[in-house]
């Protein structure tokens, strides 16, 4: 509490905001390890209620209410009557649904003060996943205005410090359009209004461009049960035979993935000489489309690396294709040059944009991620291309499976 004492008055008097908010989300810990004997003496929402109290009392003398995110009080519905008038409730959800009176009446019924709080859906992903972002901020905006909010407060979350900020100003503006105005905010009137609010660009090609991006989410799904994640993006069909059979999944939608981010590169490269203003943005959109787009193409090289190994192996026995054996492992080989150049450039452009936008302190990390996917491109390379040659020098080729090769 000392420490937070410090921080709060250096941080109260930097803005004139009447509240500081406080956190106090998914508190796992609490009741666990050195908290475990207070909370089996004098139970849960005791304990985490007297917490936001003593910050309260921090709090108040620096002219500041606390806000807190509304998660705990949700669950334990008996905390609302008693945190008092002080406090602002961050009722938070950024899952679309029909409705949001569970994270709203509560809250309204105990005539507590609160924000509603969606979110644009960039967490740990290449682009922002729109399909569930736009729903979200535009029905929990609308029933928050109808139910009492003080406000909305829509969230960006950088998890795994790999997103760009520019990447989520089409979810961030739409979340302004409809906290801003009264009532309903249709999608296709933003959309429509989007590139000359944000770019002063006449036409509608960033808007046409954020489509083809969004598509990728709908894609991926349609293949894994997973969407556009940088879980996917790091898959490397070089890296192991799991890597390369997760990448796999994905060929049935690699061209049509491929082929809505080539427009969507297109698209951007049209607006740019028309964007009046914020035209430095249209590079995050470009870097996003080409990470996409390489999604699509580790999916139809692990499909063809396998195919070219297994007919390299079907033909090793027979003296007369020979050659052709050593333009299959030839063609294995090209594939891994491409993947590890288009690696390369990626990371050339994601430190550039990163720099453009924030402190270096974690660059590092970024790097390292490119850094291990290069060497899985290298070392593959270097073992197949010494499997071609043990194969000139009369050697067999290794079974599929020791190579990352098998079904």
């Amino acid at each position: 509490y000392a420490l937070l004492d410090s921080l709060y008055r250096e941080i109260a008097p930097l803005t004139s905001a009447p509240f500081l908010h406080i956190g106090g989300d998914e508190p796992a810990d609490l009741g666990q390890g050195r908290s475990r004997a207070m909370v089996q003496a004098t139970g849960f929402t005791a304990t985490y209620l007297r917490h936001l109290k003593r910050l309260r009392e921090l709090l108040l003398p620096l002219g500041k209410r606390p806000m807190v995110w509304g998660d705990v009080a949700l669950k334990f519905p008996e905390l609302l009557p008693r945190l008092g008038r002080d406090f602002i409730v961050a009722s938070w959800e950024y899952h679309a649904h029909d409705t949001y009176a569970a994270w709203i009446k509560p809250l309204r019924d105990a005539k507590v003060d609160f924000f509603v709080c969606p979110g644009v859906f960039n967490w740990n992903r290449v682009f922002p996943n729109l399909d569930q972002a736009l729903p979200n901020i535009r029905v929990f905006t609308r029933e928050g205005q109808q139910g009492g909010a003080m406000g909305q407060l829509n969230c960006v979350w950088a998890d795994n410090g790999d997103a760009l900020f520019g990447l989520v100003w089409y979810p961030a503006l739409y979340g302004a359009a409809a906290a801003w105005q009264v009532g309903d905010c249709d999608p296709e009137r933003f959309a429509r209004a989007f590139d000359w609010a944000f770019f002063r660009n006449p036409g509608d090609e960033m808007a046409q461009a954020v489509r083809r991006l969004n598509a990728a989410s709908a894609l991926v799904s349609q293949a894994r049960p997973t969407n556009a994640t940088l879980e996917v993006f790091w898959l490397n069909p070089a890296r192991s035979n799991l890597d390369r059979q997760l990448c796999e999944m994905l060929d049935p939608v690699a061209v049509p993935l491929r082929t809505a981010q080539e427009e969507a590169i297109e698209l951007i490269g049209r607006g740019r000489p028309r964007a009046a203003r914020n035209a430095d943005q249209l590079d995050a959109y470009a870097f996003a489309a080409r990470r996409l787009h390489a999604i699509g193409t580790r999916a139809l090289a692990a499909r063809r690396m396998r195919e070219f190994y297994l007919q390299a192996l079907a033909a090793q026995d027979d003296k007369a294709q020979a050659p052709q054996v050593v333009t299959l492992m030839v063609s294995i080989l090209n594939l891994l040059v491409q993947g590890r150049e288009s690696a390369a450039l990626l990371k050339t452009e994601h430190e550039r944009l990163w720099l453009a936008e924030n402190r270096p302190y974690w660059l590092e990390n970024i790097r390292a991620q490119y850094d291990q996917d290069l060497w899985a491109w290298m070392d593959k390379a270097d073992e197949l291309r010494a499997y071609t040659v043990m194969f000139r020098n009369g050697r067999r080729l290794p079974a599929a499976e020791q190579v990352g090769m098998g079904p």
